[in-house]
């Protein structure tokens, strides 16, 4: 057995104290019941999720539910009702189980990124901070939003696979099980939920920074061994689409014009880095203006925010560098969830922000 001071050990150390201090905080979430927050059209109204049988699997992969095509989540979700039966408290602490298997994933990404090793308590700080972060509730208590955990958990596997087969390339040693696993987990976390279709822009945004492979004589095959992650974005976009036109929440261009879009966008760009500094005021739902007027002052102070943040992270991108990497990160990861294509109740939402803030770890890299 190693000694108490040995290497294992402090390697080890870090992500268990992670994993339980997480834990130990949304516990109390596993003593809530459904909601009448779609938790009872998803579950308690709805028998076809039920087992892992059959029926129920070919309900799961071939039906898009509520506007939803998310299979991958809906077997976890069968699973829970095999061991549980109908008792929330098992749904609740499989939620729980994920978020904080996924703060262990980002603390060793986070870890990897700054080239840290154990113990990286600069890591732990980064990890805790997003995990504990009460906008990480809504996607944790509630049991509907499974589908946030599950494909954050397979969205951090496909970064900690791709950062691995970087790192065993330039070893020179045998790399392509690294890569087929990164894109495995990302077909499994598009197959959770399409919240991280954008993620191949954010692994070229770290081929760029920090990890410096866009160089003349290896851009080429950078860009080619990304076709896979596009191919699998490109099919997941055709899903989500065709599962949101089954409750018409796909927007024509002719009904929402380009200020009403850019308008939202730039608003929740906004709103989502307010509510991460400070927040208050955090409710079930912020209820998009209907009509939105975007030449209202809500409005145009963000897109002036936004504009004079990108124009300044650009102009200062040689002497800080992850700052323009995080920036770009946080708003490509959103730009599903910004209303550009898709409408709904909402002009925001805290869950939302699952994925996205993670990027803000990258601004500590020197």
């Amino acid at each position: 057995m190693p000694a108490p001071d040995s290497p294992f050990r402090s390697r080890l150390l870090p992500p268990a104290l992670i994993a339980i201090v997480v834990a130990l905080a949304f516990l109390p979430s596993t003593a809530n019941g459904f909601t009448n927050w779609d938790d009872y059209l998803n579950f308690r109204d709805n028998p076809s999720y039920r087992g892992l049988g059959w029926a129920q699997l070919k309900w799961m992969w071939s039906t898009p539910f509520s506007g939803h095509y998310h299979p991958l989540t809906w077997m976890t979700l069968g699973l829970d009702y095999a061991l549980w039966g109908m008792a929330p408290l098992g749904y609740h602490l499989t939620n729980v189980l994920l978020h904080a298997a996924n703060s262990v994933l980002l603390y060793f990404v986070i870890a990897a990124i700054l080239r840290q090793r154990a113990p990286a308590w600069p890591a732990v700080a980064g990890a805790l901070l997003h995990a504990l972060h009460p906008l990480r509730v809504e996607s944790v208590a509630w049991v509907t939003e499974r589908r946030d955990v599950l494909c954050g958990f397979f969205a951090l596997l496909t970064v900690l696979a791709y950062l691995k087969r970087v790192e065993e390339d330039r070893a020179g040693r045998p790399s392509g099980k690294w890569l087929a696993l990164a894109c495995a987990a990302f077909a499994a976390s598009l197959l959770s939920k399409a919240l991280s279709i954008m993620l191949p822009i954010v692994l070229l945004i770290l081929d760029a920074y920090p990890l410096q492979r866009l160089k003349p004589a290896t851009w080429q095959r950078v860009l080619l061994e990304k076709i896979p992650f596009f191919a699998l974005s490109c099919a997941d976009a055709v899903a989500m689409t065709w599962a949101m036109r089954q409750i018409d929440a796909v927007r024509a261009i002719t009904t929402y014009n380009l200020p009403e879009r850019v308008a939202q966008a730039v608003y929740g760009l906004c709103f989502y880095i307010v509510k991460s500094l400070w927040p208050l005021g955090l409710i079930p739902l912020y209820r998009v203006d209907v009509p939105l007027n975007p030449w209202q002052a809500k409005y145009l102070v963000p897109l002036v925010a936004v504009i004079a943040t990108t124009a300044a992270l650009v102009y200062y991108r040689r002497r800080w560098p992850a700052g323009l990497v995080a920036w770009a990160s946080y708003v490509v990861l959103l730009i599903p969830v910004l209303g550009v294509a898709v409408t709904g109740g909402q002009v925001a939402a805290d869950r939302y922000t699952y994925l996205a803030p993670v990027a803000s770890w990258r601004c500590f890299r020197c």
